[in-house]
């Protein structure tokens, strides 16, 4: 399974319980597609970059990070779950990157070259 993390914007006039029931919602939503939630983080309310078409007079959303594990079917479900909700204002789905072993360093090595020096002779 491959990791993602999903950035989530919701509506900023929903309360706790509103944004903990979507959360559950969407991580339903994953674990009924074979995927598994790793980690949920609210961040909390955050200016919008710009107005939105769809939006119009926004100017704050409650962001959401999600992390989770899983295949391509469900990427493709949280997404269409994601767009067909009326409180989602914008998401972005991506896939994470991979973990860096920390202390695996191996030393590095430079081969012992010797070069002649050219004796200045003809």
């Amino acid at each position: 399974m491959t990791n993602y993390d999903a950035i989530i914007a919701l509506a900023p006039s929903l309360n706790e319980e509103k944004v903990d029931g979507l959360l559950s919602k969407f991580g339903k939503k994953i674990k009924d597609n074979g995927g598994e939630v790793q980690k949920i983080e609210k961040w909390g309310m955050k200016r919008l970059n710009y107005e939105f078409k769809s939006h119009k007079g926004l100017k704050d959303g409650f962001y959401v990070l999600m992390v989770f594990s899983g295949a391509g079917k469900t990427v493709s479900a949280l997404r269409d779950s994601l767009r067909l909700s009326e409180e989602v204002i914008r998401q972005m789905i991506t896939r994470a990157p991979e973990e860096v072993a920390v202390g695996a360093e191996e030393a590095v090595v430079f081969p012992d070259i010797s070069v002649e020096q050219p004796s200045g002779k003809p």
